[in-house]
């Protein structure tokens, strides 16, 4: 049955420490402390933040007045721009020091033409 709990879903993390070990699902879900015997009697603390019926629905549901979506622009916005700027520091050596509200890097010029797309001869964005 253990096992079985762990091999449940096809991604997730796990987090390895001094006393034990701590899992999910890809997207926090079913959450547990290891070895199993940890959970008894464990308690999670209170959820705080709306979880998700699901992309879709989650969207409808904040369309229709519900709570904003879980990926709403204020969360998703800065969340994209910290994994690019991850991305981008794989291609450059150093520190780059990033500007939010001029969104550019200040101290490697090469760097910011990464920022920005840039089509293919005879291609354009309009």
């Amino acid at each position: 049955m253990a096992s079985r709990r762990i091999a449940e879903g096809s991604n997730g993390s796990l987090f390895v420490g001094d006393k034990g070990m701590i899992t999910t699902g890809t997207y926090g879900e079913n959450t547990r402390l290891l070895p199993l015997e940890k959970m008894r009697g464990y308690e999670f603390p209170r959820e705080f933040l709306t979880r998700s019926p699901g992309h879709y629905r989650d969207w409808i549901r904040s369309c229709k007045g519900g709570d904003p979506s879980c990926s709403n622009f204020n969360v998703a916005a800065p969340f994209t721009e910290w994994i690019t700027l991850g991305v981008l520091a794989l291609r450059f050596e150093g520190k780059l020091d990033w500007d939010s509200k001029n969104m550019r890097i200040t101290n490697h010029e090469e760097a910011n033409r990464y920022l920005r797309p840039s089509p293919r001869k005879g291609w354009s964005i309009s």
